[in-house]
């Protein structure tokens, strides 16, 4: 899978915003020089995170992927670290709150407190251990832990790899006229009206976590469609 190139150039100033954090702490031993040496390695750390996601070893067959069905695990260990980085933001934006006189700056690293150190805390306790990925069936296709399927094969439009955010997800499209399960939400009903207009899939799935790569999970999961559908 290959990498977009802004990945690398946004690599490249977060090291950069941080060497010069750390030569003006060295420097002048002012601390606020701990917040772009905090909130911009903790962006070089997403950063070479997503990468590293992008290298995933690839290999002629995938023993897992070879079944009437499968299930994929989601490993924690990615998402604890994007977690990790994401509190060592928040600490940059409570730096400001702390240094900072400025009414608007001190908005702006509380702002960063509450939305980065929330967000990496939220992140730790809610998917911070291994969990369910993907399952898929003879009766369809069911993502995180949920028992039953949420896109069975004849509401399934089509699968394949979709690029959101500067990042590539397996993205899932409901057939045009599918019904909608009865079970969802009115917000989740919402949620897939807005997918729609932003031209997003219906469901998607991040390679974080993920050993197997996602070209080869769409073409496992095209070849059970064959069968099944």
């Amino acid at each position: 899978m290959k990498r977009p190139i802004h990945l690398w150039l946004l690599l490249g100033m977060s090291l950069s915003f941080v060497v010069m954090g750390i030569g003006l702490f060295r420097v002048n031993h002012d601390p606020g020089a701990l917040m772009p040496i905090l909130f911009f390695g903790a962006c070089a750390g997403v950063f070479w995170m997503q990468l590293r996601e992008g290298r995933k070893r690839k290999r002629a067959h995938w023993p897992i992927l070879e079944g009437d069905s499968f299930v994929l695990r989601r490993k924690a260990g990615a998402i604890r670290i994007y977690a990790l980085l994401s509190i060592m933001m928040g600490l940059g934006g409570g730096v400001i709150v702390i240094m900072e006189s400025g009414l608007a700056a001190k908005a702006m690293g509380l702002f960063g407190l509450v939305f980065f150190g929330g967000g990496g805390l939220y992140l730790l306790r809610k998917r911070g251990k291994d969990t369910t990925a993907l399952r898929v069936d003879a009766r369809g296709i069911a993502f995180d832990d949920g028992p039953e399927p949420k896109l069975r094969w004849d509401q399934l439009g089509g699968v394949g790899i979709v690029a959101m955010h500067g990042e590539t997800f397996l993205g899932f499209s409901m057939r045009e006229g599918a019904d909608v399960r009865a079970d969802d939400s009115a917000f989740a009903q919402m949620g897939g009206r807005l997918n729609e207009r932003l031209g997003y899939p219906d469901f998607s799935v991040t390679q974080v976590g993920l050993d197997e790569p996602l070209e080869q999970v769409a073409e496992a999961i095209e070849r059970l469609r064959g069968r099944y559908a």
